[in-house]
């Protein structure tokens, strides 16, 4: 809070005086920290808080000195994230006790990306909605606000708009300094660099396991779990399928048209359902893939030979 002296623009009446003169000093000159008290609230320092509300310095309780408003904000992507949001909770609290602040609310994101936009995480759009004016926004550290560092600045910006500030628990790049600011682009940077580091390492590994011929995640239409619950292998029941429905968009039917016959052939889904277009699309999105990389490779080889 910024500290500040108030002066009664209202002059007093002739003759009159504000207790300075009784007291022993000039007008022009500041009373002593324990005199302070004695003075009329007109000549008293003062302490801008939240609101930009001036609170007098020395007075008594009815103008206590106002607390640090807060708003807390916790991010995980994943539910067994090490640092949960039971943990990045308490450190919120324990920052707020340990700051005499008031906590008002504790919003939450759970799996959500640190790259995921504003739009897609209601945790943090309540979470900036709920900021009073001189307020501050709390997280555990910088990277829940976000690991992208555009997000991270239009996030601080949007704070910024509402007259708030937007701190961590950890207090890294705290401050209005230049070498503040640098220390908060560089933590930006490195959150973001380690999530893209991150989905690089994923995307490997799960090549890796396709090469292996492990499971990836669902298991994909024409191929079936072994026996161990690790390789998977193709089902020739639905690879049967697979053929059918390629051989029907090769006579020119439409995806209705397909999943149509397909119903009308007495052929179900996996599940016993019966096939709609978007089943078919969904089945031959592979297909679409393959025959889209093969397009893009091909117009990569033109581009060369221009």
């Amino acid at each position: 809070m910024t500290r500040q002296r108030v002066h009664n623009l209202t002059p007093p009446p002739p003759g009159a005086d504000d207790g300075r003169e009784a007291a022993g000093w000039g007008a022009d000159q500041a009373p002593p920290a324990e005199a302070a008290s004695r003075l009329p609230a007109r000549s008293r320092d003062v302490r801008h808080g939240p609101g930009n509300r001036r609170i007098a310095i020395g007075a008594g309780p009815a103008e206590e000195a106002m607390k640090i408003v807060v708003v807390g904000y916790v991010r995980v992507s994943t539910d067994r994230q090490e640092n949960g949001p039971d943990a990045q909770r308490a450190a919120i609290e324990a920052w707020c006790k340990a700051k005499g602040a008031e906590l008002l609310a504790v919003h939450e994101d759970i799996n959500s990306c640190g790259a995921s936009s504003l739009e897609s995480r209601p945790g943090l759009s309540a979470a900036l909605a709920a900021l009073p004016r001189g307020a501050a926004l709390l997280a555990a550290k910088r990277d829940r606000i976000g690991r992208d560092v555009v997000l991270v600045a239009l996030v601080e910006r949007l704070v910024e708009r509402r007259g708030a500030q937007l701190l961590t628990c950890d207090g890294a790049g705290e401050g209005t300094s230049p070498e503040a600011g640098l220390m908060r682009r560089i933590i930006d940077s490195f959150g973001e660099y380690e999530r893209l580091l991150i989905g690089s390492r994923t995307t490997a590994a799960l090549a890796l396991k396709r090469s292996r011929g492990e499971r990836t995640g669902t298991v994909a239409y024409g191929m079936r779990l072994c026996a161990d619950g690790v390789h998977v292998e193709a089902d020739q029941a639905e690879q049967s399928v697979l053929v059918r429905i390629r051989e029907l968009r090769a006579d020119g039917l439409s995806l209705r048209r397909a999943a149509q016959t397909l119903n009308d052939e007495g052929l179900r889904l996996r599940s016993g359902g019966r096939w709609s277009h978007h089943d078919v699309r969904r089945v031959l999105a592979p297909d679409v893939n393959r025959a889209e990389q093969r397009r893009h490779r091909a117009r990569r080889r033109q581009g060369r030979a221009a």
